[in-house]
């Protein structure tokens, strides 16, 4: 009876863990803008989630007069989505139109760039915004480790595009499969020492 107790618990803790990994995945596809420059990715998975980003032209102020919500995210998560866009760019089976200078909101009429930084807000304090992000360059292409920088809000930088994000799907937090995984240990763990007393 206590096997089968036992086998029960592993057999919920790995539907649990399965499905914590399963919804986690998606499909990142690229839109393009009219001049055919990147514009967003849309199923980037963040943690539990599936999230869209949306690249934006102007200054910080524009993005705060027109984003229907303060673009301003938790540190954690504007770290890891940017680590997320960034692990996207490097993968090998992305085609990214390398044409930086016709990415939204990087580059300007007349005025070639050779590398252009997106960055995520974490943090605006009313004359300043601070963003986390990474550089690429354009030839050749490279992606940067991701850093934090900060701006002023009413300075447009033609190599600074920023980032906003939807959540699309599973966006209530889920626990991580590490939680998941350390949860049934514990409860394998407590049933083992169950046995072991009921054995003495």
């Amino acid at each position: 009876m206590k096997i089968r107790s036992m086998f029960s618990c592993y057999i919920i803790c790995s539907v649990f863990f399965y499905a914590a990994h399963v919804r986690g995945a998606a499909i990142p596809t690229i839109i393009l803008n009219d001049g055919g420059g990147l514009s967003s990715v849309t199923g980037l998975s963040i943690g539990s989630g599936t999230w869209d980003m949306t690249l934006h032209d102007g200054t910080f102020d524009n993005l705060l007069a027109t984003a229907p919500s303060l673009p301003v995210y938790d540190t954690i998560f504007a770290h890891d989505a940017s680590a997320a866009l960034r692990d996207f760019f490097l993968t090998p089976s992305t085609f990214l139109p390398l044409d930086i200078n016709k990415w939204t909101g990087c580059g300007v009429s007349n005025f070639d760039i050779s590398s252009c930084t997106i960055g995520t807000a974490y943090a605006y304090d009313g004359s300043s915004s601070y963003f986390s992000g990474f550089t690429v360059d354009a030839f050749p292409f490279v992606a940067h480790e991701v850093m934090a920088f900060s701006g002023f809000q009413d300075v447009y930088l033609s190599d600074l595009t920023m980032a906003t994000w939807e959540c699309t799907s599973n966006c209530a937090t889920v626990p991580e499969p590490v939680t998941l995984l350390l949860f049934c240990s514990g409860l394998l763990g407590i049933g083992i020492a169950r046995r072991k007393a009921g054995a003495i």
